[in-house]
């Protein structure tokens, strides 16, 4: 169960890095065109991945008996990357950060959501 639940960390950051890093400010940055480096662009949204991973933290820590709630969100929160993924992608620069977080709020609400499942 584990490897489902990290692997659904990884699968929604991945789809909300490509997003944000699909957008022509962020490609510009990617191909070094900008202050920003490209190296410090990724560790800055790996260390953004992480600290926003606290609701898949708390999905490892379930008891064992909590298999189908894990079970749903992991496909609950890459389903929510997946349905913003275009509005990040294709937004407007204020629009790209304000879905971002939104996509991110999505997911913590959504962790405790997940109790119906038993």
């Amino acid at each position: 169960m584990r490897i489902l639940i990290l692997g659904s960390w990884l699968v929604s950051s991945v789809i909300i890095g490509t997003a944000i890093f699909s957008t022509p400010y962020m490609r510009w940055v990617l191909a070094g065109g900008a202050v920003e480096g490209p190296i410090e662009s990724l560790v800055v949204f790996g260390i953004g991945a992480v600290l926003c991973g606290c609701p898949w933290f708390l999905a490892l820590t379930l008891p064992v008996s909590a298999k189908t709630r894990q079970i749903a969100f992991a496909v609950i929160s890459i389903v929510i990357a997946i349905a913003f993924f275009i509005p990040i992608s294709t937004g407007s620069d204020f629009s790209i950060g304000l879905n971002t977080i939104f996509a991110v709020f999505a997911i913590w609400v959504a962790y405790p959501c997940t109790r119906v499942f038993k």
